[in-house]
């Protein structure tokens, strides 16, 4: 069965961007970034959304820019626009994650 067709949930999505983020801290780098490249060359990965609303494109995006000279480089100007667009639209700590907190000072 096709990745995608495997990641067509929510759920599933967030399986494979927490995959994604593991495999970024584990995997050696020149085996990774292929990997990466790939699914970043799939259309579906820019549809596909975990339960934070986080593309899988997005989470493929960071990972490769985590990784060691020179595999950032390989990152195409459409996914950088792409992670810049989603962080503006979907902040990291957004009240939607953290909910409400109330301010330090008043």
């Amino acid at each position: 069965m096709p990745l995608f067709e495997q990641a067509s949930t929510r759920s599933k999505a967030g399986h494979l961007n927490t995959a994604i983020a593991e495999l970024s801290r584990t995997e050696a780098p020149e085996v990774l970034a292929p990997v990466l490249q790939a699914l970043l060359a799939r259309e579906e990965s820019r549809r596909v959304v975990d339960k934070q609303d986080v593309p899988v494109s997005v989470a493929a995006t960071r990972a490769l820019l985590s990784l060691p000279h020179p595999h950032p480089l390989e990152v195409t100007p459409e996914h950088l626009e792409a992670l810049r667009e989603h962080d503006r639209v979907v902040p990291r700590f957004s009240s939607k994650v953290m909910g409400s907190v109330p301010p330090l000072f008043t």
